[in-house]
Protein backbone atom coordinates (compact mmCIF):
# COMPACT_ATOMS: atom_id res chain seq x y z
CA UNK A 1 0.00 0.00 0.00
CA UNK A 2 1.14 3.52 -0.75
CA UNK A 3 -0.05 6.49 1.27
CA UNK A 4 -0.62 9.57 -0.87
CA UNK A 5 -1.07 13.05 0.55
CA UNK A 6 -2.91 15.85 -1.20
CA UNK A 7 -2.04 19.53 -0.85
CA UNK A 8 -2.82 22.51 -2.99
CA UNK A 9 -4.63 25.72 -3.53
CA UNK A 10 -8.27 26.33 -2.71
CA UNK A 11 -8.86 28.76 -5.55
CA UNK A 12 -8.01 26.75 -8.65
CA UNK A 13 -8.65 28.38 -12.01
CA UNK A 14 -12.21 27.25 -12.85
CA UNK A 15 -11.65 26.78 -16.58
CA UNK A 16 -8.78 24.37 -15.85
CA UNK A 17 -10.54 22.06 -13.36
CA UNK A 18 -11.27 19.38 -15.96
CA UNK A 19 -7.60 19.31 -17.00
CA UNK A 20 -6.44 19.08 -13.38
CA UNK A 21 -8.82 16.19 -12.75
CA UNK A 22 -7.42 14.34 -15.77
CA UNK A 23 -3.86 14.86 -14.53
CA UNK A 24 -4.67 13.63 -11.02
CA UNK A 25 -6.54 10.66 -12.47
CA UNK A 26 -3.56 9.63 -14.62
CA UNK A 27 -1.27 9.88 -11.62
CA UNK A 28 -3.55 7.89 -9.32
CA UNK A 29 -4.00 5.18 -11.96
CA UNK A 30 -0.21 4.87 -12.27
CA UNK A 31 0.12 4.64 -8.50
CA UNK A 32 -2.58 1.95 -8.35
CA UNK A 33 -0.84 -0.05 -11.07
CA UNK A 34 2.48 0.17 -9.24
CA UNK A 35 1.28 -0.35 -5.66
CA UNK A 36 -2.20 -1.90 -6.09
CA UNK A 37 -3.48 -0.31 -2.89
CA UNK A 38 -3.56 3.47 -2.60
CA UNK A 39 -4.81 5.44 0.38
CA UNK A 40 -5.33 9.19 0.11
CA UNK A 41 -4.87 11.70 2.92
CA UNK A 42 -6.66 15.02 2.50
CA UNK A 43 -7.75 17.96 4.62
CA UNK A 44 -10.91 18.22 2.46
CA UNK A 45 -10.50 21.93 1.87
CA UNK A 46 -12.08 23.47 -1.20
CA UNK A 47 -10.11 23.25 -4.42
CA UNK A 48 -7.20 20.84 -4.72
CA UNK A 49 -8.04 18.67 -1.70
CA UNK A 50 -11.56 17.91 -2.81
CA UNK A 51 -10.65 17.63 -6.48
CA UNK A 52 -8.15 14.85 -5.73
CA UNK A 53 -10.54 13.04 -3.38
CA UNK A 54 -13.32 13.23 -5.98
CA UNK A 55 -11.03 11.67 -8.58
CA UNK A 56 -9.88 9.05 -6.08
CA UNK A 57 -13.45 8.12 -5.19
CA UNK A 58 -14.12 7.55 -8.89
CA UNK A 59 -11.21 5.09 -8.90
CA UNK A 60 -12.46 3.36 -5.73
CA UNK A 61 -9.58 4.75 -3.64
CA UNK A 62 -10.26 5.21 0.06
CA UNK A 63 -9.28 8.39 1.84
CA UNK A 64 -8.57 9.63 5.31
CA UNK A 65 -9.81 13.08 6.24
CA UNK A 66 -7.12 14.96 8.18
CA UNK A 67 -8.93 17.93 9.64
CA UNK A 68 -7.00 20.84 11.14
CA UNK A 69 -9.53 21.10 13.97
CA UNK A 70 -12.81 19.53 15.07
CA UNK A 71 -15.15 19.02 12.13
CA UNK A 72 -17.77 21.39 13.53
CA UNK A 73 -15.26 24.23 13.73
CA UNK A 74 -13.65 23.46 10.38
CA UNK A 75 -17.06 23.41 8.69
CA UNK A 76 -17.38 27.13 9.53
CA UNK A 77 -14.68 27.79 6.90
CA UNK A 78 -17.18 26.78 4.22
CA UNK A 79 -20.50 28.29 3.20
CA UNK A 80 -23.54 27.14 1.25
CA UNK A 81 -22.89 24.35 -1.22
CA UNK A 82 -19.29 24.07 -0.09
CA UNK A 83 -20.35 23.25 3.47
CA UNK A 84 -22.77 20.58 2.20
CA UNK A 85 -20.06 19.19 -0.05
CA UNK A 86 -17.67 19.05 2.93
CA UNK A 87 -20.28 17.06 4.87
CA UNK A 88 -20.64 14.52 2.05
CA UNK A 89 -16.88 14.05 1.78
CA UNK A 90 -16.65 13.63 5.53
CA UNK A 91 -19.33 10.93 5.52
CA UNK A 92 -17.47 8.93 2.86
CA UNK A 93 -14.05 9.14 4.52
CA UNK A 94 -12.72 5.80 5.74
CA UNK A 95 -11.27 7.57 8.80
CA UNK A 96 -11.55 11.09 10.20
CA UNK A 97 -8.57 12.48 12.10
CA UNK A 98 -9.17 15.76 13.90
CA UNK A 99 -6.15 17.70 15.09
CA UNK A 100 -8.26 18.62 18.13
CA UNK A 101 -5.47 18.15 20.64
CA UNK A 102 -4.03 21.53 19.71
CA UNK A 103 -4.43 24.12 22.44
CA UNK A 104 -4.29 27.05 20.03
CA UNK A 105 -7.07 28.91 18.30
CA UNK A 106 -4.67 30.17 15.60
CA UNK A 107 -6.13 28.62 12.46
CA UNK A 108 -2.87 28.99 10.50
CA UNK A 109 -1.06 26.85 13.08
CA UNK A 110 -3.87 24.31 12.93
CA UNK A 111 -3.64 24.15 9.12
CA UNK A 112 0.13 23.80 9.38
CA UNK A 113 -0.15 20.88 11.80
CA UNK A 114 -2.64 19.08 9.55
CA UNK A 115 -0.46 19.66 6.48
CA UNK A 116 2.67 18.47 8.25
CA UNK A 117 0.83 15.39 9.51
CA UNK A 118 -0.12 14.53 5.93
CA UNK A 119 3.47 15.12 4.79
CA UNK A 120 4.82 12.95 7.63
CA UNK A 121 2.63 9.89 7.05
CA UNK A 122 2.65 9.79 3.25
CA UNK A 123 5.30 8.38 0.93
CA UNK A 124 3.95 10.38 -2.00
CA UNK A 125 2.68 13.94 -2.05
CA UNK A 126 0.55 15.34 -4.86
CA UNK A 127 0.74 19.13 -4.89
CA UNK A 128 -1.64 21.14 -7.04
CA UNK A 129 0.47 24.23 -6.65
CA UNK A 130 1.29 27.35 -8.65
CA UNK A 131 4.98 27.02 -7.70
CA UNK A 132 5.07 30.35 -5.86
CA UNK A 133 6.82 30.52 -2.48
CA UNK A 134 4.24 32.30 -0.35
CA UNK A 135 5.77 31.65 3.08
CA UNK A 136 2.28 31.50 4.57
CA UNK A 137 2.09 29.35 7.66
CA UNK A 138 0.34 26.12 6.73
CA UNK A 139 0.23 27.12 3.05
CA UNK A 140 0.91 24.85 0.11
CA UNK A 141 4.50 25.99 -0.45
CA UNK A 142 5.39 25.50 3.20
CA UNK A 143 4.03 21.95 3.26
CA UNK A 144 5.76 21.08 -0.03
CA UNK A 145 9.09 22.40 1.30
CA UNK A 146 8.60 20.52 4.56
CA UNK A 147 7.85 17.28 2.68
CA UNK A 148 10.93 17.66 0.46
CA UNK A 149 13.21 17.71 3.52
CA UNK A 150 12.52 14.01 3.93
CA UNK A 151 14.64 11.34 2.36
CA UNK A 152 12.88 9.19 -0.21
CA UNK A 153 10.11 11.75 -0.64
CA UNK A 154 8.23 11.50 -3.92
CA UNK A 155 6.58 14.74 -4.93
CA UNK A 156 4.24 15.01 -7.89
CA UNK A 157 3.86 18.70 -8.61
CA UNK A 158 0.96 19.59 -10.87
CA UNK A 159 1.42 23.20 -11.90
CA UNK A 160 -1.88 25.02 -11.51
CA UNK A 161 -3.32 28.43 -12.11
CA UNK A 162 -5.30 30.20 -9.45
CA UNK A 163 -8.63 31.90 -9.95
Amino acid sequence: MVKVGIVGHRNLKAECISHYKQQVQKLLILLKEKHQDVLLYSALAEGADRLAVEVGRGLMIDYIAVLPMKAESYRLDFTGDSASEFDSYLIDASTILEMQWLSTSDRDIQYEVAGRYIADVCEVLIALWDGEQSYLRGGTSEIVNYFLQRKNATLHHLLVGRG
